[in-house]
């Protein structure tokens, strides 16, 4: 299996990358090949979005083409980020804004159907085939981010994956981090290494 994990933590040394590198040993020791890129050490760098007509995207650009190409030769994604404001920080925001465009992760097309137009609203999802893994890291403690997580992951789900046929198979939410010891700690990582490893490698 092809895995691309993606995370967005601008500290080397924080409990996402440690869940990253955790990740990354479990599924190559499965026999899974593996690419990771650290949104915010990465030498392709997208520039934040400005006002510019739809036609831009149509555009060949450079590394934007790069990061579809890794998206589109993957089998599994993996998102890992802290919980910011109650979403994930803006560097993440602008990979899903930039690499996720029209005609790549979804298109409009008109489709047969009973329903009206106005209606009939889902569009041509072209990343299906592919799984996504969420890991988030955040100081509060899981039972008062329950309830403010619906609809963070809401628009994951509905706005994100579903609208561009990716699936979702697990959701990971490490809380109360600033209070949490080594030992916990370890056994998060051992639990990450575990999921990565959990699906047999496809034949070379």
């Amino acid at each position: 299996m092809r895995v691309l994990i993606i995370i967005a933590h601008p500290q080397a040394g924080s409990f996402s990358h440690k869940i990253a590198s955790a990740y990354q040993e479990g599924a190559v020791a499965a026999g899974h090949r593996v690419q990771l890129v650290d949104l915010y050490r990465s030498q392709m760098q997208l520039g934040f979005l400005k006002p510019e007509p739809k036609a831009e995207f149509e555009k060949t650009h450079a590394v934007r083409t790069a990061f579809q190409e890794m998206v589109y030769d993957s089998d599994e994604l993996v998102f890992i980020h802290p919980l910011w404001w109650g979403g994930p920080p803006a560097i993440l925001k602008n990979f899903i804004d930039q690499v996720f465009t029209p005609g790549f992760a979804y298109r409009h097309a008109k489709k047969k159907s009973m329903l009206p137009e106005r209606l009939n609203i889902v569009p041509e999802r072209l990343l299906g085939g592919r799984e996504v893994r969420l890991f988030i890291t955040c100081d509060g403690q899981r039972w008062t981010n329950a309830l403010r997580l619906m609809p963070y992951l809401s628009t994951w789900q509905y706005y994100i994956f579903r609208y561009t046929g990716l699936k979702l198979a697990s959701f990971h939410l490490f809380d109360y981090m600033r209070r949490r010891d080594d030992l916990t700690k370890s056994k998060w990582l051992a639990k990450v290494r575990t999921i990565a490893s959990s699906k047999p490698a496809l034949p070379v």
